[in-house]
């Protein structure tokens, strides 16, 4: 959540959240974190509750960011990051469940890896950004030159991309 809010607010050129905003998202992890310690003895709409507050906040205040503050924003493409922020929500929830537990990690991983590793996160030598070149690098073996090109081996991927 710390990522995407210190970098959501450079793409739009505004001061981030402090204050009483802050103050709630303190709270809402210090609620989260004692719901997963003692989640087993709470009913479990609190559990649920306990554990849907931060993320939820987050991704309100994100979407909130982007949206206001749409004419500035030096990203042009961030309708894609509002069409995805919801699905963190739900990626938390099948965490949660036994059943889907798998699922949501995969979708969290999946999540975390688009936006700290590739959308945003991994500028090109140019300045622009570069989406990554293949989910699973390393379990494909790519790697980069030392000049920034990264050789693809994913079978899906698209062999040398820079």
């Amino acid at each position: 959540g710390g990522f995407l809010l210190t970098a959501t607010k450079n793409w739009v050129g505004v001061r981030g959240y402090y204050g009483y905003a802050l103050m709630l998202l303190v709270a809402a992890w210090l609620f989260e974190r004692a719901g997963m310690w003692l989640g087993g003895t709470w009913p479990p709409l609190l559990f649920r509750f306990s554990n849907n507050l931060f993320i939820a906040a987050i991704v309100a205040m994100l979407m909130w960011t982007l949206i206001r503050n749409r004419k500035d924003d030096s990203y042009r493409d961030n309708y894609f990051l509002l069409l995805i922020l919801p699905v963190f929500l739900l990626a938390k929830n099948l965490m949660l469940s036994a059943d889907y537990y798998p699922v949501g990690w995969s979708m969290a991983v999946g999540l975390f890896r688009m936006f700290t590793r590739g959308w945003r996160a991994s500028p090109t030598t140019s300045g622009e950004r570069s989406w990554p070149p293949c989910w699973s690098c390393r379990a494909a073996g790519c790697r980069r030159n030392g000049r920034g090109a990264v050789s693809c081996n994913w079978p899906g991927g698209s062999g040398n991309v820079r």
